[in-house]
């Protein structure tokens, strides 16, 4: 799937909130933050207005609660996906009994609206339309990087996330490779469980044990990838050999 930017709508009653959670929507580079609403009646005004991809909303706002408007929401032929972006936890049962696509709470991190929106457009199977390769989302030192895919050597798994070779050094992502895997452009190729790599950097292939071979990666210096046995056919199509 080509993942692409969703038009949000963010509803709180509270200010600072709106604006920490449309900042870190933005910073993704997956949305587009079309609206804010400080309570559950302006913010399906804004659904009607603006039919969004998604609303992130609070759970308790003066009139109707964010409950009630879900549940408003779910009677819409193609109703925008919810998530409940709040500071109560007591209420997830219920949210996901209406249908939410995800449960936030706050104080919010980056990776935690990343994967929410990753969620939406999985739930959404390609009705946004693609703009292009998305930024990679790493960890710095005190904030979230994002990289140009293009600047991608590889990334390997390592755990639930994925590190990522650029620019002369390995970055921590808090995306799964199969996460990675799905927004990164067609040049980029799963060669092993644990491995993608981007075909544009491989200078050399090897032989290696029992018919398969070892792909050496340019990156400054000479880094070398396994390719598993699955993959082979793939790898080999893929370079012309």
């Amino acid at each position: 799937m080509a993942y692409s930017r969703l038009r949000v709508v963010v509803a709180d009653d509270e200010p600072p909130a709106r604006g920490e959670l449309r900042h870190l929507l933005e910073e993704t580079g997956l949305a587009e933050v079309v609206a804010e609403a400080a309570s559950a009646r302006e913010a399906l005004a804004a659904v009607l207005r603006h039919r969004p991809d998604a609303l992130y909303l609070d759970v308790r706002m003066p009139g109707l609660t964010g409950m009630d408007l879900a549940r408003a929401l779910g009677r819409m032929a193609r109703p925008p996906a919810v998530v409940f972006a709040t500071a109560y936890e007591n209420y997830a049962v219920e949210a996901f009994g209406v249908g939410a696509a995800d449960y936030l709470l706050k104080p919010f991190e980056s990776e935690q609206v990343l994967r929410s929106l990753l969620r939406i457009q999985e739930r959404l199977g390609g009705r946004v339309r693609a703009r292009g390769p998305l930024p990679v989302p790493v960890r710095g030192e005190e904030c979230i990087r994002f990289l140009r895919p293009e600047s991608l050597v590889y990334a390997r798994a390592r755990g639930k996330t994925c590190l990522v070779r650029a620019c002369g050094q390995e970055y921590v992502s808090g995306l799964s490779l199969q996460e990675l895997e799905r927004r990164l452009p067609p040049q980029f190729l799963r060669v092993h469980r644990s491995y993608i790599v981007n075909l544009q950097r491989v200078a050399e292939v090897f032989p290696w044990f029992r018919g398969s071979v070892v792909l050496t990666l340019e990156d400054g210096g000479r880094l070398q990838v396994p390719v598993g046995r699955k993959y082979l056919r793939a790898v080999r199509a893929a370079l012309g050999i």
